[in-house]
């Protein structure tokens, strides 16, 4: 099951791939006042933070989020879905995503929290792969190379 939103009129006054540790930016400061004072907005930046979080927390792949040039953007959630059918791009994403909540809130992710995330056994090599996948895409990297792997942690390229 997935369930789609479309929101913000316009294209994204941000990089989709920083959504969780950017700083928020408003189209129109004096309506994101007014809100913040009737306790409907934060302007702390962390409604993204939170939906990530969840479905980290739940086993769910993360969202997608896609610009739909000047005209707005869209964000799909999705239920759970098994490992077996999830896709190489559901599993990177969700890696990165995880990378970046953890880096914010000051720490890094290892092999055992991809694995928990999915859902994936202590020995199942699957949370590895992702691992790889992630950083040939290019959006991870290690903390410290030298590191063994046991010991391997992981941080998003931009930290």
């Amino acid at each position: 099951m997935r369930l789609q939103t479309i929101s913000n009129a316009g294209a994204p006054l941000i990089s989709l791939e920083r959504l969780v540790d950017t700083v928020p930016v408003s189209r129109n400061e004096n309506l994101a006042g007014f809100m913040h004072k009737c306790g409907i907005y934060e302007e702390r930046s962390s409604g993204y933070d939170k939906v990530i979080a969840a479905t980290c927390d739940n086993g769910l792949v993360a969202p997608i989020v896609q610009s739909q040039g000047d005209r707005f953007t869209k964000v799909a959630l999705f239920s759970h879905i098994p490992f077996e059918l999830t896709t190489k791009e559901d599993r990177i994403r969700t890696c990165y995503m995880q990378a970046c909540l953890a880096y914010v809130n000051f720490e890094v992710i290892a092999n055992a929290d991809i694995r928990r995330t999915f859902g994936l056994g202590e020995k199942k090599a699957q949370a590895t792969r992702i691992i790889k996948d992630t950083m040939t895409a290019g959006l991870i990297k290690q903390v410290d190379p030298a590191a063994s792997p046991r010991n391997m942690r992981y941080v998003p390229y931009w930290a």
